[in-house]
């Protein structure tokens, strides 16, 4: 709907010079057509910076998004991750930022990671007394970083297994969620389980999504709706056993969990494990320390949160 208002406002503002200048321009033509050109040239000219005004002070996250998706359509050489490269934050804590093109190359994606060393760094499952967002949850709990966890239902009610600090607060479905992961914390090391080879004896943090992405190295194959683009959250971990999350920086367009796959695999980030989190409008991620700071904001508010915390 938002955008629907955004082209509506375009073609009225695009078509405005025309219906102001247009009784002016005939007589000018006539006496000089070549001052006319070059007078109508400036009027669009104004016209076009008073429109991109506008529509930046009205819509400012659409217009951003809209700008980044037109540039990635012209970065056409660019491939999945392009010279991609770690910055590092402080002792444990890295971020990037990976290119995810689409199979159809025409498009690529801005994909946000963290990478965190969980010797340095403690993972939390966060569930609040009601739905809230990354930013309030981080401020609230003083986490340096925080994302969307579980997918929900209608009335924000978290679906699948749950466990913060070692207890139980949803179980296990018995049934659906068939290709579902659990990422947990287990004796204080990250682990992605598949639901049916999860057990609970040393399980301190837990959350169950769904799909399971990558497992040993590898893509998981047959996943549904494999090629439907969405804007994407997620969690990994890498042969080194660092923790890995992101989350697409964007409210335009998206990525499909194939096209997912292909860039996780990246080998300079040396996945060996990865599961999809809840995406669309729920997608969010907060990064802040010191003075390095990253809000991809979400659409809707959501119940459950990981959250990453100093030692």
């Amino acid at each position: 709907m938002q955008y629907a208002i955004i082209l509506r406002r375009t073609e009225f503002y695009f078509r405005l010079p025309y219906k102001i200048y247009s009784p002016l321009s005939t007589v000018t033509r006539q006496l000089n057509p070549k001052k006319a050109k070059r007078k109508t040239g400036i009027w669009k000219l104004l016209f076009l910076c008073l429109l991109l005004l506008i529509l930046y002070q009205s819509y400012p996250v659409q217009f951003k998004n809209f700008v980044r998706v037109f540039s990635s359509y012209f970065q056409s050489s660019v491939k999945n991750g392009g010279s991609f490269e770690w910055n590092r934050i402080a002792n444990g804590i890295e971020t990037g930022l990976f290119q995810a093109r689409s199979s159809d190359n025409l498009l690529s994606s801005d994909i946000f990671l963290i990478r965190f060393n969980p010797n340095l760094l403690e993972t939390r499952v966060i569930f609040p007394a009601q739905a809230s967002s990354a930013a309030v949850i981080a401020q609230a709990t003083g986490a340096i970083a925080t994302i969307n966890a579980s997918f929900f239902d209608p009335q924000s009610r978290p679906l699948g297994l749950l466990i913060q600090g070692g207890k139980i607060i949803q179980r296990m479905p018995t049934a659906g969620m068939k290709n579902s992961g659990i990422f947990c914390i287990k004796y204080n090391r990250p682990y992605i389980f598949y639901r049916n080879t999860f057990e609970l004896a040393g399980i301190q943090e837990a959350v169950q999504s769904i799909p399971r992405l990558i497992a040993n190295g590898k893509s998981i194959r047959d996943i549904k709706d494999q090629n439907t683009k969405h804007r994407r959250s997620g969690i990994a971990i890498d042969y080194d056993g660092h923790i890995i999350i992101y989350a697409l920086d964007t409210h335009v367009g998206g990525v499909s969990l194939k096209d997912l796959q292909k860039a996780l695999l990246h080998p300079k980030l040396n996945i060996h494990s990865a599961l999809n989190l809840d995406g669309g409008k729920s997608s969010q991620l907060y990064f802040k320390y010191g003075n390095q700071s990253k809000h991809i904001v979400g659409l809707v508010q959501v119940p459950v949160f990981l959250a990453f915390f100093e030692k």
